[in-house]
């Protein structure tokens, strides 16, 4: 069998689309927020919603990590509706000015 350019080129990025179908961009998840590797500019925790209050345009949640760390993290409506107090979640956070403010990119419920 004859290999061409055209067919080379169409396996090349057969498998590129592959490899990037296969990769997880997802943060890895981290065991509490002081553990969290911010290097990449967002990390995942698992935590417990533990208050809520209304904002304008979404959410603040004060949660709590694995370590009993408190911190607030922002959510806003577009990510959808906030969880329940009490609730455990994953939360992909992205860091503020404060050290114990954070924004949700994402949310899991486990």
């Amino acid at each position: 069998m004859r290999i061409t350019t055209n067919r080379l080129l169409l396996l090349a990025a057969s498998a590129t689309l592959a490899l990037a179908l296969a990769s997880d961009p997802a943060p890895p998840l981290s065991p509490s927020l002081d553990q969290a590797n911010w290097e990449s500019g967002r990390a995942t925790i698992i935590c417990q919603v533990v208050s809520l209050q209304e904002r304008a345009n979404g959410t603040t949640l004060t949660i709590i990590d694995s370590a009993q760390a408190q911190a607030k993290a922002f959510m806003p409506f577009a990510i959808g509706p906030p969880p329940s107090i009490g609730r455990v979640v994953s939360l992909t956070l992205s860091p503020s000015d404060r050290a114990d403010f954070f924004f949700v990119e994402e949310i899991g419920y486990l």
